[in-house]
């Protein structure tokens, strides 16, 4: 067996020269333009392991931050086999978290507890009742996302009289009011309290930039936020062994704060850094590569590469044009089933869409046919009910001044708590300035509250008694959780409150949840409970997503980034669903869409499929729709197409007699803003040219010939938004 010296000149010795080159270079700050498949995570690792082997770094003293816990582990187990487990990896906000654990107490910050989005949104529900504001007016979902874009920018509340979002900024005062009395944190708070602390204390700034962390490499570079840019200034200072690695071809999330910029301005902000490409794919064909090449150059915002492959047997870009969604949804099943039987397994299939809504015609047909599917992005396990419950009697038991999770809790399983005495139970918590253990452990004269609440509240401080010296303990957390379980009747209500199947799957998940506890003691001598739960609060959907079952995934383009598959089928190739109806303005945002079919494309290893349906049924009838720009953006000699979209051509111009057999038809009536031969803008179907109508006033129909159509279209004319062009 090789050691792990010999390991990492093996691993070194099989790097492309581009790679090689970005793993010697030590003098400056750099940057790595890494394309999709272009072997990043293996570069970052030989990196690693060239700092250790090579220079003789404590692997302690680097840190690698990841986009994701499951990118973070995956890094881990690289690590291990070149016997470098010491090296510190995980997201932005896993690494913020640590750091104030260990020194948040300068700013207040005493062992935080993390809440989750749920958490939040309960938070934020109950602010609004407070200032009396409408929670069904203003959605508590939405409060949270505006939020946490504020944070994001490291923006505090300013609520001024009049201004325009004078109420989120109330709201948002209140929100962070109550979190710091329940020493809680949500995402954005991780990383503002940590940016706080070492603005704060030069000292600790110091000590972190020259001695805690001397190398630092960071994944995903172009999906950071503006807080998390500046946390990374503050943590790396001017170390010239910092690393940077992203693609602005990817960047596809400034819906939720990433800003492009941090990638494309890298060198603003550290002027001594170097850049450097890794350019070769080694996942794609390199007919996939030149199509996706071809359909990104139509950005602006981006750091010029042109991915290569020396797979150069693969086959062309599909393009299938269907009548409606029906008829796409069937097309997908038959090219899941033939390829199925070509020998690519279904767990490496995969449809992308723009939206959840447009799996529901396909997940009929994919049943139907008997294809195996899962939906990957829809609610993850540790947000589910049963999962989400069980977390909350633990954090409450180790936690009692955790409000959030005790309001959860008190009436589940049921015990007859209404609201009004929920409300006298947090108020004489509140009023009383202490938690409610401290409160209900040894006064029994808590005003208001007596009988059956008492006693309900007696048994919460019985589990406390009971449970938190068992968590705190050296004993087994699965056997402690499985004794909780069984304590408060858990199984027993969710067998009463499910359909036998439904309580059968969220038994299994209860299972589940209690290997997670064991897998992790065992796997993190010395752990506490408290860095475990906070753990499980940061993880996302993506970390759940499990490989091994033979199932076609069904997802989001935003779910796909990082995944690869040998096949890949995207539908709703349209205008206004990609790119997406509320982007189609702005320019900006046009290329963010683009980026996300970019993306879908390169995740393919062998064959792509795009599919675009001329119709879709809505709750309020048909809709009809053009092919996306994005499908007439890749060069035409790289796309195979049973029907291929025109770009830019203008409609064929012929005149029909449409005009109606009536003696009392004023032709100029029926034409008083419009003529035929007029070329038009419609708001959904695009450029076209009238060609006649037919009826007058309320009832005038127009037929117009659309650019990419086959066939003329009618169109109420009341209803239909027209504008006249000037010119064809």
């Amino acid at each position: 067996m090789k050691e792990p010296q010999d390991k990492f000149e093996s691993l070194l010795a099989s790097l492309n020269p581009q790679q090689q080159e970005v793993v010697l270079y030590t003098s400056s700050p750099q940057i790595i333009v890494a394309g999709a498949g272009s072997g990043k995570t293996r570069v970052i690792m030989v990196k690693i392991a060239f700092y250790c082997y090579a220079l003789n770094v404590n692997p302690e003293k680097i840190l690698a931050i990841t986009f994701t816990n499951k990118a973070a582990q995956e890094l881990k187990d690289r690590l291990e086999i070149l016997n470098l487990s010491g090296v510190n990896s995980g997201t932005f906000h896993a690494v913020c978290l640590k750091i104030l654990q260990a020194h948040g107490n300068y700013i207040g910050v005493k062992k935080p507890v993390v809440y989750d989005e749920q958490d939040q949104a309960a938070l934020i529900k109950e602010c609004l009742a407070q200032l009396e504001i409408d929670d069904k007016r203003t959605s508590p979902g939405r409060v949270v996302e505006w939020i946490s874009r504020k944070k994001d920018e490291l923006e505090v509340p300013q609520p001024v009289a009049g201004t325009k979002d004078y109420k989120l900024h109330l709201v948002y005062e209140l929100y962070q009011k109550k979190l710091d009395a329940l020493n809680a944190l949500d995402f954005g708070g991780l990383i503002m309290k940590a940016v706080e602390l070492l603005t704060k204390y030069p000292d600790l700034r110091d000590y972190y930039q020259k001695s805690k962390y001397t190398h630092i490499l960071v994944d995903e570079y172009q999906d950071t936020n503006t807080a998390q840019a500046v946390f990374l200034k503050l943590l790396a200072g001017d170390n010239r062994h910092l690393t940077v690695v992203g693609d602005p071809d990817q960047s596809i999330y400034s819906w939720r704060g990433a800003n492009i910029n941090n990638l494309l301005h890298f060198e603003q902000s550290y002027p001594t850094a170097k850049t450097f490409r890794l350019e070769q794919n080694y996942r794609s064909t390199q007919a996939i590569l030149e199509a996706s090449n071809g359909l990104i150059l139509h950005n602006l915002q981006r750091k010029e590469k042109n991915l290569w492959s020396d797979k150069t047997d693969g086959e062309e870009i599909v393009y299938l044009k269907v009548e409606s969604d029906r008829a796409e949804a069937k097309k997908v099943a038959e090219i899941l089933i033939e390829n199925n039987l070509d020998g690519i397994p279904y767990c490496d299939m995969a449809v992308f869409y723009r939206t959840h809504s447009l799996s529901r015609s396909l997940e009929e047909i994919l049943l139907k046919r008997g294809v195996p599917y899962m939906i990957v992005g829809g609610l993850p396990f540790y947000q589910r009910k049963e999962i989400k419950d069980l977390l909350c009697y633990v954090r409450f038991i180790i936690n009692p001044a955790d409000r959030i999770s005790f309001k959860r809790i008190i009436n589940t399983p049921a015990r007859k708590i209404g609201d009004k005495t929920l409300l006298k139970i947090e108020s004489a918590v509140y009023s009383s300035g202490t938690d409610f253990y401290t409160l209900f452990k040894n006064n029994y004269g808590v005003e208001g509250i007596s009988g059956h609440p008492r006693k309900v509240c007696d048994f919460f401080i019985y589990l406390i008694d009971k449970y938190r010296p068992k968590f705190e303990s050296d004993e087994h957390w699965n056997t402690v959780v499985e004794e909780l379980i069984e304590e408060i009747n858990y199984i027993s209500y969710i067998k009463n409150t499910n359909t036998d199947e439904k309580a059968d799957v969220r038994i299994d998940n209860i299972n589940t949840l209690v290997e997670a506890f064991a897998e992790y003691q065992a796997e993190h001598e010395n752990a506490s409970i408290y860095e475990f739960i906070d753990t499980l609060a940061l993880r996302s959907s993506a970390d759940d997503l499990n490989g091994k079952q033979d199932k076609v995934s069904l997802m989001t383009l935003h779910c796909a980034k990082g995944l690869e598959f040998k096949l890949v089928c995207l539908i709703g190739m349209e205008e206004k669903l990609l790119p997406y109806y509320k982007d189609i303005e702005d320019a900006d945002e046009i290329e963010e869409e683009r980026r996300l079919c970019y993306v879908g494309i390169t995740r393919a290893k062998e064959k792509v499929y795009l599919l675009s349906a001329s119709r879709r049924f809505t709750y309020s009838g048909p809709k009809y729709s053009l092919p996306s720009r994005f499908i007439s953006e890749i060069p035409e000699e790289k796309l195979k197409a049973n029907s291929r979209p025109q770009k830019n051509e203008p409609a064929r111009y012929f005149n029909v007699n449409y005009y109606p057999k009536d003696n009392h038809f004023d032709m100029n009536e029926f034409m008083d803003e419009f003529s035929v031969g007029d070329c038009v803008y419609h708001y959904d179907y695009g450029k076209g040219v009238i060609l006649g109508g037919t009826g007058y006033g309320k009832n005038k129909k127009l037929i117009i010939q659309f650019n990419g159509e086959q066939e003329p279209t009618v169109v109420m004319a009341s209803y239909a938004g027209l504008s006249k062009l000037d010119e064809q």
